[in-house]
């Protein structure tokens, strides 16, 4: 039987017109309607990722059971002090962290990075501190399904588009109303650097809650003010923030964001996610999770068997005695000899920097690596390397078409613990993110008509 991807693929080869048409609109549409990601359209493809429904329950089942785990990840750093060497947080940090936030979730938004290995889900990274896209996503998708190549799709399959934005708003004001806020409309602030390349996103985003009625600004924390107990933004009062900025950037100018630390501090404000999801940020999280002869205890049962599932080996790189695959191990030695099995990342990084995949690394450049991280004491982690996932998309192949192999990886969207649909970032590199020169496509949800 022939799957909507061949079929996809047939329709585009068949018709190369409609295809060229269908890439040119794709790109006149998004410029139009600000998708991009600083000046540049978000570099994206005529083609999503499909996933049938059964699929999408099982994502959901998963990323739910996932996102509670994390939670309680990050809430052992306050009743297992043991484990506090894992989140490599500071003194001045740790004053901002212990403040409570106000509701229960510790993660409220996240964007964990996943690939699909024999119809399984693996996830490498969970991304809670600002993670982006859903709204960039939504728009992408919203213009897929307006081209010729969708409504021949669609005589066989039927879709069902996913409302990522929606679901957000949903989740920043369940953390408001938890928090105690009393208004119906709160004020909402979407909070980054003035001039971010994802600014656009913002003004997408704050064109929703808008319609949706919740007044609401894009504002520059070094720009918030305290006055009278109450957070505002040139006379614009602020009930509930979405946070899009770093916590690590955040507190890199502390001087000149007081007022905002201070706010979270002090309860004045609901701010989403919590400054706390900082700890959920660092991919040391996933060592406490895997090191289950260790930390077996901390999990349930079904938590450990979710864990051993769909999370790969992971541990920090520490000169120690470990276990793999069931053998104890010398670590140091362990990840030197195997080197085509394994992946070196920074902790707490983002955007692919500086991420070495053994396989592709020639072995003096792995061994310096390794070396220069222990001797230095450097927040890294060592994780098992996880096969990627590859896809056909149609590109411009002089006057007609043809078809290009992909790497991708697909990003749940979860919100208050809810699966909200999935992005997907393409490149031709391993290592795979819109900032490095990849791709983004919505990830749609199909039925056979």
């Amino acid at each position: 039987m022939t799957t909507i991807n061949q079929y996809y693929d047939e329709i585009v080869l068949s018709h190369p017109d409609e295809a060229r048409e269908a890439i040119a609109f794709l790109s006149q549409e998004m410029d139009r309607r600000n998708c991009k990601f600083g000046t540049e359209i978000l570099p994206t493809f005529l083609k999503p990722v499909f996933i049938s429904q059964e699929e999408r329950k099982s994502i959901s089942e998963i990323t739910g059971h996932l996102m509670s785990i994390l939670d309680k990840v990050t809430r052992l750093y306050f009743s297992h002090p043991e484990l506090n060497e894992f989140f490599y947080i500071d003194k001045e940090d740790e004053e901002v962290i212990a403040v409570d936030h106000g509701y229960t979730k510790n993660v409220m938004i996240s964007r964990p990075d996943s690939f699909l290995v024999n119809g399984s889900l693996r996830f490498v990274e969970f991304n809670c501190d600002s993670p982006a896209g859903c709204g960039l996503c939504d728009t992408t998708e919203e213009i897929l399904m307006e081209t010729a190549i969708f409504k021949e799709l669609a005589s066989r399959y039927k879709f069902h588009p996913q409302k990522r934005s929606g679901y957000l708003l949903a989740a920043i004001l369940e953390a408001y109303k938890e928090f105690g806020g009393k208004k119906e409309k709160p004020n909402i602030a979407i909070v980054d650097w003035e001039g971010v390349r994802t600014t656009n996103e913002f003004q997408i985003l704050q064109a929703l809650f808008k319609k949706k009625g919740y007044e609401t600004i894009i504002a520059d924390p070094r720009q918030l003010k305290l006055v009278d107990r109450r957070l505002e933004h040139k006379d614009f009062p602020i009930d509930l923030v979405y946070r899009r900025v770093i916590f690590k950037e955040l507190m890199a100018k502390r001087d000149e964001t007081k007022d905002f630390i201070r706010a979270s501090r002090e309860g004045k404000v609901c701010i989403v996610n919590p400054l706390r999801s900082r700890l959920a940020s660092n991919k040391s999280t996933l060592a406490i999770m895997t090191n289950q002869k260790n930390f077996r205890g901390l999990f349930t049962e079904e938590e450990n068997l979710i864990i051993k599932k769909h999370i790969p080996w992971t541990r920090r790189v520490i000169d120690m005695q470990t276990y793999y695959e069931g053998n104890q191990v010398f670590l140091k030695k362990h990840i030197i000899s195997h080197k085509d099995q394994l992946v070196l990342k920074p902790g707490d990084s983002y955007g692919g920097k500086n991420v070495s995949i053994g396989r592709e690394t020639d072995e003096a450049t792995w061994t310096n690596l390794v070396g220069s991280i222990l001797s230095n004491k450097e927040d890294w982690v060592v994780q098992r390397y996880v096969d990627i996932s590859e896809m056909t998309v149609p590109v411009i192949n002089g006057n007609g078409i043809k078809m290009a192999k992909k790497k991708y990886n697909i990003n749940p969207f979860v919100f208050a613990h809810r699966y909200a649909g999935s992005v997907a970032r393409l490149s031709d590199q391993s290592v795979i993110n819109v900032s490095a020169g990849g791709g983004l496509v919505p990830v749609i949800n199909y039925d056979i008509v």
